[in-house]
C-alpha cells in the first residue's frame, strides 16, 4: 500500500511541477507589458516603496467605475523583490495562480474524491487559457482561484453554520473576488439559489448566520472603496449608478441568441477549440445531464454549487451587453473543469479508465498546440519601453516634462513613463493640467504630425515647436518646447 501511495504522491508532485513550469518558463521573454500593465506598475511601485497607498484599484471596463485595490497590494511585494523590474508583477501573478491551482486541487480532494481531484488538477494545469492568463500581470487573472475558493468556503459554511470562521472567510474571499473583477458579482446568483436550497432541505435557522456573518467581512474588505467615495463626493457610486441607468449595459436583441453566444465563447476558451453554437449546446447539455445523474446517485453539495455556478453565470452573463472576452469568464473556469473531472472520473469498469485517459490526453494535446512560449520566438514587449524610457530620462536632464503618445490608438504611454521615472525622469500629471517647460511625444505610426493634431494630450502643452527628434526601435521621439 505504501508503494502505491508513494507512486501517487510522486505523480501529483510531477503535475504540480508542470503547473509551475508552464507558468514560469521564459516568463521574462513573454510577459505582457502594455497600457494596463504600465499603469498598474506605476501605482504598485508607490506601494512597494511605501510612498503611496491607493484606496481604489484599476478602472473597470464599464465607464469610470473603479475596482478595489486588493490586486495592487497582492503583487506589490513581488515588484519589490525583483528590484522594481516589472517582470516581478508577472511572476507575482504566476505565483498566486500556481498556489491557487494546488489549493483548488486539495479543495476537490477534500469535498469530492482523489480521482476527481487528480483529473481536475490535470485539466487546470494544462489549460492554455489558465496558463496564458497567469503569465502576465492583470487584475482579472487570479480571479478563477479566488472565485473557486469562495464557492468552497461557502459550502463549508453551509455544512457547518456554527463555525463562524468559514462564513468569515467566505465573505472575505467573495469581497476579494469582486475587487478583482466586477463580473464576480454573478456569483450572487448561485450562492442565493444554493442557500435557499439548503435552507429548505435542512430547515435549520442557524444557516442564516452564514449570510449575516459573511457580509461583515465582505464590507470590511471594501472599506478602502468606502473611504475613497467619502473623500471624493461618492464619485465611484455615482459613476456606477450612471452606468446602470444611462449606458446600455443590458444586452438587447434575442436573449436565446445571446445565451448561445455566451456558452459557445466559454467552451471555446475553456477547451481551446472552435465550436458552433449547437456543438457547444450539445457539449454543455451532455455535461449537465451526466453530472446531474451522478448527483442523484450520490449527492455532493460542492459539486452542485459548482454546477449552479456554471449554469447561472452563463445565464447572468448573457444578459450583459459586452464583448465575450476570455477574462470575463474567470469566475467559472475552475467550476467547469471540476464538472468535467467529476463527469469522467472512472469507477470500477476498465472502459471508464480508458475513456477518462483518452479525454484527458486529447484535452492536453489540444492545449499544447498553443504553447508558443516554449519554442516560439520571444515577444520582449518590455524591451522597447525600457530602452526608450531610459533614453528620455537621460535627455530630460532632470527637468520635469509632459509626455504623450501619438496617434490616439497608441495607448501604451504608461509603459514608457514607468521606465522614465525608474531612471530618474519626472513626468508631471496631465490630469491636474500641469504644464512643464518641455514635452516628449512618442509616435509609432506615421505620418507623425505631432504639431498639427486634435489630440488634447498634446495640445494642452500649448503652442510648441520641435527641438529634437530621435528614432529608437521604430518609435519616433519628439522633444517639444514652448513656441514663445
Amino acid at each position: 500500500m505504501s508503494f502505491f501511495k508513494n507512486k501517487r504522491t510522486l505523480f501529483i508532485t510531477l503535475i504540480i511541477l508542470c503547473t509551475a513550469f508552464l507558468r514560469l518558463y521564459r516568463i521574462q521573454d513573454f510577459f505582457m507589458f502594455l497600457a494596463d500593465q504600465g499603469r498598474d506598475a506605476l501605482i504598485v511601485k508607490g506601494i512597494a516603496l511605501l510612498s503611496k497607498f491607493p484606496a481604489i484599484g484599476p478602472p473597470s471596463s464599464i465607464g469610470e467605475v473603479f475596482l478595489g485595490p486588493f490586486f495592487y497590494y497582492m503583487v506589490a511585494p513581488f515588484l519589490l523583490l525583483f528590484k522594481l523590474d516589472p517582470v516581478g508583477l508577472a511572476i507575482g501573478v504566476a505565483t498566486w495562480c500556481i498556489v491557487g491551482i494546488v489549493t483548488a486541487y486539495f479543495f476537490v480532494q477534500k469535498k469530492v474524491d482523489l480521482k476527481t481531484a487528480v483529473i481536475f488538477l490535470l485539466l487546470a494545469t494544462f489549460s492554455f487559457r489558465l496558463i496564458d492568463s497567469s503569465r502576465y500581470s492583470w487584475n482579472p487573472n487570479p480571479l478563477p482561484y479566488f472565485a473557486f475558493a469562495t464557492i468552497f468556503f461557502f459550502v463549508l459554511a453551509l455544512e457547518n453554520p456554527k463555525k463562524i470562521s468559514y462564513s468569515l472567510v467566505f465573505g472575505l474571499l467573495f469581497g476579494l473576488s469582486f475587487q478583482l473583477h466586477h463580473l464576480a458579482s454573478l456569483l450572487i446568483l448561485p450562492i442565493a439559489i444554493i442557500f435557499l436550497f439548503v435552507v429548505v432541505k435542512k430547515r435549520d435557522l442557524q444557516l442564516f448566520l452564514v449570510p449575516f456573518t459573511s457580509l461583515s467581512t465582505f464590507f470590511l474588505i471594501s472599506i478602502p472603496l468606502v473611504i475613497f467615495d467619502l473623500r471624493h463626493n461618492f464619485l465611484n457610486t455615482k459613476n456606477l449608478i450612471s452606468v446602470l441607468t444611462e449606458q446600455n449595459i443590458i444586452a438587447g436583441g434575442s436573449w436565446t441568441s445571446r445565451l448561445l453566444e455566451t456558452n459557445t465563447a466559454f467552451l471555446h476558451f475553456a477547451f481551446n477549440i472552435d465550436l458552433t453554437n449547437w456543438q457547444a449546446v450539445c457539449i454543455m447539455a451532455i455535461l449537465i445531464i451526466i453530472v446531474s445523474l451522478k448527483l442523484r446517485g450520490k449527492f455532493n453539495l460542492f459539486v452542485l454549487a459548482n454546477l449552479a455556478t456554471v449554469i447561472l453565470f452563463l445565464v447572468g452573463f448573457s444578459h450583459i451587453g459586452s464583448q465575450r472576452y476570455h477574462h470575463y469568464y474567470g469566475t467559472a473556469y475552475l467550476s467547469l473543469y471540476l464538472l468535467i473531472a467529476y463527469a469522467i472520473t472512472p469507477h470500477k469498469k476498465k472502459i471508464s479508465y480508458v475513456v477518462s485517459a483518452l479525454f484527458v490526453c486529447a484535452f492536453i494535446l489540444q492545449q499544447i498546440i498553443s504553447y508558443t512560449f516554449i519554442f516560439g520566438p520571444s515577444s520582449q514587449q518590455v524591451a522597447t519601453p525600457k530602452k526608450v524610457g531610459a533614453f528620455i530620462a537621460k535627455e530630460s536632464h532632470n527637468i520635469p516634462m509632459n509626455m504623450a503618445t501619438y496617434p490616439t490608438e497608441f495607448t501604451s504611454e504608461d509603459c514608457f513613463r514607468y521606465f522614465i521615472e525608474l531612471n530618474g525622469g519626472k513626468v508631471v500629471e496631465r490630469k491636474y493640467n500641469e504644464i512643464a517647460q518641455q514635452m516628449f511625444v512618442l509616435c509609432d505610426k506615421g505620418p507623425c504630425d505631432v504639431l498639427h493634431t486634435t489630440s488634447w494630450n498634446i495640445n494642452m502643452f500649448g503652442q510648441a515647436k520641435i527641438d529634437t527628434m530621435w528614432n529608437i526601435d521604430n518609435i519616433q521621439i519628439f522633444k517639444l518646447s514652448h513656441n514663445n
